[in-house]
């Protein structure tokens, strides 16, 4: 439910709590995971909230999009892709993940499938690459539809 508060009234996203249901659930959806991996002493991560982030998840386009947001310098412990309880960072490092900034765009499989945006600079197409990942993220996590044969 908090979640859902998250996306629809705040424009925020939710805290990554299980990398692995998280993924399970997209993969049995459908649909990809928006990974944003941020710090608390991120100076940039605010401005993509703000400027970015925020306006893509009010938006409305992407209410089939999972986002979530790990906090790397949290001290409260994630569940990862294998199922094991790891802290933020060492998730941050097994996903190669040190600058904040990034945000990865993964499948149900927890398989990356759209080139990663590092770091954030302000600029007018900002918005469009971001919305660019999404968009492809998005098809490349659509089912297959098998024996169409056309």
């Amino acid at each position: 439910m908090w979640a859902i508060i998250c996306f629809v009234l705040l424009g925020t996203v939710a805290p990554l709590h299980n990398l692995f249901e998280t993924a399970r659930q997209a993969h049995a959806d459908g649909v990809p995971v928006v990974l944003y991996v941020s710090r608390s002493d991120c100076s940039f991560c605010p401005a993509f909230e703000k400027e970015v982030l925020q306006p893509v998840i009010k938006s409305g386009e992407y209410d089939d999009v999972v986002f979530v947001e790990l906090i790397m310098d949290s001290p409260d412990l994630v569940v990862d892709l294998a199922g094991a309880r790891v802290t933020p960072a060492q998730l941050a490092a097994d996903l190669d993940v040190f600058v904040t900034p990034t945000i990865v765009f993964m499948n149900g499989e927890g398989r990356e499938t759209v080139r990663r945006l590092l770091g954030y600079r302000r600029n007018d197409y900002a918005m469009f690459y971001f919305e660019q990942a999404i968009r492809q993220a998005r098809r490349m996590s659509e089912p297959r539809s098998l024996g169409s044969g056309l």
